[in-house]
């Protein structure tokens, strides 16, 4: 089956002497990258030179694009192996497949105007050497500069003039609105921080792990004209027999991934979790079994769902319903509500505030507890071109987010 083929090409330097862990670049480089494959599958190749450099962080250089559609074909990324304090000191995790370093695992979903998509994939409450940050986070979020979202790449200046990116069909979300975040030079290339918690973002947390969610792989995919994706993050399956027995194996990237299994692939034998018992080894996890049944078909799946719900909505008539988000007409008066489900909203703050072009917050209304009031905003003249994201953001009294719902919106004439 084609697919995404990175080259690897490791190019030198040594490991920093403020780094934590056991584990080494070449491996959780490769990691990285094999994640990036199995999410993918369109036929593409790309060499990526990457090595150690005392340059305060990490970086990914594009080396040669080109291709219809565009898309890089050649990159170099550096990781950051000097010891000055204030500079990026990474965690090299001896097992960059698993994340047993961390104990919680926290989903979001958000809807940004094609549907509710996830925009939360993060490892959490890393301690001791995991409690730096993830060199395996690192790898991720600049291989996947390398896959699209460089200021270098054409593709990258051409969708993103407006500050954004919609995703078309035939990409599952399409009218999805995607946010970048910007600074006094202009548009970056990251997604805007105030979307949840995404490896395209500028940076993750000391003790976290952040894996492409399905609002990184679509960007990407919308950027670099991909259109056969893994958005569940999904591994494959490895089936073999040993002696009488047949044994399922798989290295599960989010503890929501489930093996499932039918009598038949005709709807008589619906897909159910499979009920022999799952067994954890140093390769992930696997089934073994001897066989009783004339067949049996097994596929994997994920119970990712929406735990919890924030959602929001506005009243606006949208004045082109074939572009992108909302567009609003300059005059209107909206009304944006919120709401909060599935959570303990009586221990819950929310706050309404909009940005404007990838701005500063601008924060509207606070309270607490559940229903959230409404907000109303006018938009006048001044407002035509401009872009407005919406955010109901919801947070724990000691200050820790929950999630966030946001609505995004553009002022036309």
């Amino acid at each position: 089956m084609a697919a995404l083929t990175i080259v690897r090409d490791f190019i030198g330097g040594e490991q920093g002497h403020s780094d934590t862990g056991t584990g080494n670049l070449h491996d959780i480089f490769n990691a990285a990258a094999d994640i990036w494959e199995s999410i993918i599958l369109d036929d593409h190749v790309v060499t990526l030179h990457y090595g150690w450099a005392n340059n305060g962080g990490g970086e990914h250089f594009l080396n040669a694009q080109g291709g219809t559609p565009n898309r890089e074909t050649e990159g170099t990324i550096l990781f950051n192996n000097d010891d000055v304090v204030g500079h990026h000191h990474f965690y090299l995790d001896p097992t960059p497949r698993r994340s047993e370093e961390y104990p919680s695992y926290l989903q979001v979903f958000q809807d940004m105007g094609g549907g509710t998509v996830n925009v939360t994939r993060v490892h959490g409450g890393g301690t001791g050497a995991a409690g730096i940050e993830d060199l395996l986070s690192t790898a991720l979020h600049e291989i996947g500069h390398a896959l699209g979202m460089s200021l270098a790449n054409t593709s990258f200046i051409n969708e993103c003039a407006d500050g954004s990116i919609a995703v078309t069909s035939p990409r599952s979300f399409a009218g999805t609105l995607i946010p970048m975040a910007s600074n006094v030079g202009g548009v970056t290339s990251h997604i805007d921080s105030d979307v949840a918690g995404r490896v395209m973002m500028g940076g993750h947390g000391a003790g976290e792990r952040v894996l492409p969610t399905a609002l990184d792989i679509l960007a990407l995919a919308q950027l670099s004209q991909f259109q056969k994706l893994n958005l569940d993050l999904l591994p494959p399956l490895a089936i073999a027999r040993s002696g009488p027995e047949v044994v399922v194996s798989w290295q599960p990237l989010l503890p929501t991934t489930q093996l499932q299994a039918s009598d038949d692939l005709g709807a008589t034998f619906p897909w159910v979790q499979t009920a022999h018992p799952v067994q954890s080894g140093g390769n992930g996890l696997s089934i073994r079994f001897t066989p009783v049944k004339p067949k049996e078909f097994f596929r994997l799946s994920t119970n990712e769902s929406v735990p919890r719900t924030i959602s929001t909505s506005q009243n606006a008539t949208d004045a082109n319903p074939a572009l992108a988000g909302i567009q609003i007409s300059a005059g209107s008066t909206v009304i944006y509500a919120g709401s909060i489900t599935g959570l303990p909203s009586e221990s819950l703050n929310w706050r309404w505030y909009y940005t404007v072009d990838g701005g500063p917050w601008n924060i509207v209304l606070t309270g607490s507890g559940s229903p959230v009031a409404s907000a109303s905003f006018a938009y006048d003249a001044s407002a035509v071109g401009k872009t407005y994201v919406w955010t109901l953001d919801v947070f724990q009294a000691n200050g820790n987010g929950v999630g966030s719902s946001r609505t995004v919106s553009k002022v036309v004439e």
